[in-house]
């Protein structure tokens, strides 16, 4: 309740609570309970064991694991859009990459970045992984880049063997 208070004075922060307002309590030992309650300026708050916002389901349990997920569902989204994009272009004859890559920009991208504040915007990047062979930390390329390199070989009608500096030239980007 002090932290509301203070952010409300410091950065005129207004908070309303509604029917739709929630309490999710991040530490198991502190689980929802029927003899915990929490208010808020005399109002009830429902206390829940998850909440969804944004698209991710927010639980006391890993919350690591959920991140994980939601970046992998996200970029598996924005493949199937990839590919339902590139399906329609391609039967309506529109095959110039230029305009097709305006169209990635206005139709998959935002599918892969819905609710990136959550889950982190890292998935657009690239992703530290642990190799297997020296136990290093190496760079691999994460869902969204792989998704993006996997349309810019569709576009330009490309084998797998072509260089990525070229596709990205001719691609504009």
């Amino acid at each position: 309740y002090l932290f509301c208070l203070l952010l409300r004075a410091v950065y005129s922060l207004v908070i309303t609570i509604t029917d739709k307002s929630e309490v999710v309590v991040f530490n198991s030992k502190y689980a929802p309970s029927t003899r915990r309650t929490w208010k808020y300026q005399g109002n009830k708050m429902t206390v829940s064991s998850k909440y969804t916002y944004l698209g991710v389901e927010l639980s006391d349990e890993s919350l690591y694991k959920q991140m994980k997920n939601a970046k992998k569902g996200f970029a598996k989204k924005g493949n199937r859009c990839c590919i339902a994009m590139m399906s329609q272009c391609t039967a309506i004859r529109c095959l110039n990459p230029h305009i097709l890559a305006r169209l990635f920009d206005a139709l998959v991208q935002p599918v892969m970045n819905y609710g990136a504040e959550i889950w982190s915007p890292d998935v657009l990047n690239y992703e530290r992984k642990k190799s297997t062979v020296c136990d290093a930390s190496v760079l691999s390329l994460g869902e969204a880049e792989s998704i993006h390199r996997l349309f810019m070989r569709m576009a330009l009608r490309v084998s797998k063997a072509a260089p990525i500096a070229c596709m990205m030239h001719e691609m504009r980007r």
